[in-house]
């Protein structure tokens, strides 16, 4: 077998630029989704931490409040996100109103805690009832996180 002779300087200089040429083509066929899904993912692996972490505080008024002041902050970044697919833009819109929803759920459960013997109903705005089940916010969330997933999954 004959040894391949040396590239010349010129040849290399081509190889070189034609392989820099190939990455930068191959970065500017990356989708939208691409670009921002690993930034939207971080935001809900933050979310999935702090309701894991919020379980065994459930009954603790001052640590709804907490939570819900966090995530109240995570849905405002969610919602501030400025993304370039539509699908998935709309689907973090939902999840991060979602979020805001369960923040008030959260807010109002902690209020009932503190002072069982009020009836909240007059502040009802009709957005986040009374009496409605953390369960069912919480599977709103659930339902959006998986949307929002969805969409980055897929190409």
């Amino acid at each position: 077998m004959c040894p391949l002779p040396p590239l010349a300087r010129n040849q290399r200089r081509v190889l070189a630029w034609g392989l820099a040429a190939w990455l930068v083509g191959l970065a500017a066929c990356r989708s939208p989704k691409a670009e921002v899904c690993p930034s939207v993912q971080a935001l809900v692996m933050e979310e999935l931490r702090m309701t894991d972490a919020f379980r065994d505080k459930i009954r603790d008024p001052r640590s709804m409040n907490h939570a819900a002041a966090r995530l109240s902050v995570l849905s405002a970044k969610l919602k501030s996100l400025v993304l370039r697919d539509p699908e998935l833009q709309r689907a973090v819109l939902r999840y991060g109103t979602d979020l805001g929803v369960l923040a008030e759920a959260y807010v109002r459960a902690a209020r009932t805690q503190e002072h069982p013997e009020q009836s909240w109903s007059e502040e009802d705005d009709g957005h986040v009832g009374p009496g409605i089940p953390l369960s069912l916010y919480e599977r709103e969330v659930n339902q959006a996180r998986s949307t929002v997933t969805h969409q980055c999954s897929s190409p």
